[in-house]
């Protein structure tokens, strides 16, 4: 497991940032679940900014400080390249979940068709195709339960000084 080849710097931990970006991709999670609502599971999506004090990732201090019944020591972090990430969730967002299912939002745009503004807004709040990305393999402490599927990614940017956990759960 690579965390970061940095040391710890003394002092300031992590910071949650609620800036104009984050709040704008809140509010596009929460149009996402709401498009997903009602097709007979449950979806949950979060994503969490931190300042951090250097180019240092302390995952272990970010996971609890959002999710205190985490329990980071047990999960389990591996690296991996920003296009696994990305293949990994864009199914997750890109329903209809049946065949035959032709769910769209309002605004009568397929979820499908989302992808693009998700990456949009996650590149708004981080530049997540420069940074250090980890997935977090445990369901521990966050909310929900997969039944169908879950993601839970630290997108680390040394050179921003940020990170970005970004969660997603549907369960029935």
């Amino acid at each position: 497991m690579k965390k970061s080849a940095k040391r710890k710097p003394k002092g300031g931990g992590p910071a949650l940032v609620q800036s104009a970006e984050t709040v704008a991709f809140d509010d596009y999670l929460e149009s996402l679940r709401s498009v997903l609502a009602g097709t007979n599971y449950e979806t949950h999506f979060e994503a969490k900014s931190f300042k951090l004090a250097g180019d240092y990732l302390p995952i272990k201090e970010i996971m609890l400080l959002v999710y205190p019944a985490s329990k980071p020591d047990e999960a389990r972090i591996t690296q991996w390249p920003v296009e696994t990430m990305i293949e990994a969730i864009n199914p997750c967002i890109s329903v209809p979940w049946y065949a035959g299912e032709a769910h769209a939002d309002a605004d009568g745009v397929a979820v499908a068709s989302r992808q693009v503004d998700f990456w949009c807004h996650l590149q708004n709040c981080i530049d997540y195709d420069r940074a250090d990305i980890y997935r977090y393999g445990s369901g521990v402490g966050l909310p929900g339960y997969a039944v169908f599927w879950q993601f839970a990614w630290l997108i680390h940017s040394p050179a921003q000084k940020r990170c970005v956990f970004l969660y997603g759960v549907s369960s029935d």
